[in-house]
């Protein structure tokens, strides 16, 4: 702050610290849908829900700041189907009891920035959380969807199971060598094996001898 009368300038604002003490909750929620038209490019689903959810901040501590308690919501909705187009309509109702903080167990204490000053007058206790707090919260929600023309994913199929390897056995020793067998060398011919035949005589001739001279004996 600058130039305030009765504070020095410039005049810094401590840290403000809200004590929440936020805590666990525990919810419940369930849903169905249930398809009243199923043709081949028309279809009508119908949808329920409901879910219940409890406080997440303590009596004591609730204010305007952090309004909560324990909460039912009841839900419904419709999905239309034509072709590759679908429409989601829902609606939502979330009811919460109101919650009431007695003033005598208020836990939050006044907030004053400004130290210079004395707080403002308040409860008895100093406490400004006290009170009664009531909260609905109607929620619409409309979707569309359109499928693409994209190839259908082929199905899951099984793995084969690995066939299981074989007991390891001895191998056979190997065939002996085959013997080698030398090719048969061709056999002449009858007609060149026989000896050429006797020259024919002529007829009416006989054959010519000729006579040996004796030769001279001398003793």
């Amino acid at each position: 702050l600058v130039n305030v009368t009765a504070l020095p300038s410039p005049y810094y604002i401590p840290k403000i610290s809200i004590q929440r003490h936020f805590q666990d909750t525990n919810s419940v929620h369930l849903g169905g849908e249930y398809r009243v038209v199923d043709g081949d490019s028309t279809k009508v689903d119908l949808r329920l829900g409901f879910g219940y959810e409890s406080s997440a901040i303590p009596t004591a501590y609730v204010s305007p700041l952090t309004i909560d308690g324990d909460k039912f919501t009841f839900a419904g909705g419709v999905g239309l189907t034509f072709g590759r187009a679908r429409f989601d309509a829902t609606f939502a109702y979330v009811y919460m009891p109101d919650v009431y903080v007695p003033p005598s167990k208020a836990a939050l204490e006044v907030i004053n920035p400004v130290q210079g000053y004395p707080p403002p007058p308040g409860p008895p206790n100093g406490t400004v959380n006290g009170g009664t707090y009531h909260v609905t919260a109607p929620i619409i929600g409309l979707g569309f969807v359109y499928a693409f023309d994209v190839a259908p994913a082929a199905p899951a199929t099984k793995p084969e199971p690995k066939p299981e390897p074989k007991p390891e056995t001895e191998k056979p020793p190997p065939p002996p060598p085959e013997p080698k067998v030398e090719p048969e060398k061709p056999k002449p011919d009858a007609a060149e094996e026989a000896p050429p035949p006797p020259p024919e005589e002529k007829p009416g001739k006989k054959p010519h001898k000729k006579k040996k001279k004796p030769h001279p004996h001398t003793d």
